[in-house]
Parts: C-alpha cells; sequence; structure tokens
C-alpha cells in the first residue's frame, strides 16, 4: 500500500532501512538493502519501486528483512500479503 516514508538510513545492525507508514496505525519495514531510492518524509504508491536488495549472506545468497508493523508491533506478512 501506499503511505510516507518516516525513516530512510543506515541503520546499526540492520544496514540500510526504510521504514514506511501507512493508514489504520500500520508500517512495513525493509532492512538490509542495497540501495534506497527514497528518503524521509517521501510519499509512495504501491509498487513504487523504493529500494535495491539486498545484502549477501556467507553463502553469497541475496536477502532482505521485511516486517509489517500494526501500533508498533510485528505481525505475521502472510496474513496480509497476496
Amino acid at each position: 500500500a501506499g503511505g510516507t516514508v518516516i525513516f530512510s538510513a543506515h541503520l546499526k545492525d540492520f544496514g540500510e532501512t526504510i521504514i514506511i507508514r501507512h493508514a489504520n496505525d500500520y508500517a512495513t519495514v525493509y532492512t538490509h538493502l542495497k540501495k534506497r531510492l527514497v528518503k524521509a518524509d517521501s510519499n509512495v504508491r504501491k509498487g513504487e519501486k523504493i529500494a535495491r536488495a539486498g545484502e549477501t549472506d556467507e553463502a553469497g545468497d541475496v536477502y532482505i528483512h521485511f516486517e509489517i508493523r500494526l501500533k508498533g508491533k510485528a505481525r505475521n506478512p502472510l496474513f496480509y500479503l497476496p
């Protein structure tokens, strides 16, 4: 969903990080990104590119960390994603 970028910076232990605030007290968190494409206070639309994925682990696989939060508490994203 669209929303407002409330954080876009390097975060210790999580690397490049973006947090987007959505309607109804929801937020999405993306960490371990390769490159951030949006800045704080930007409005983003559903489907808009916000970053390039991601860091590589010890095996050389690319990954990101993704969370959905409701009122600041992490929720299981499987209940929200199509």
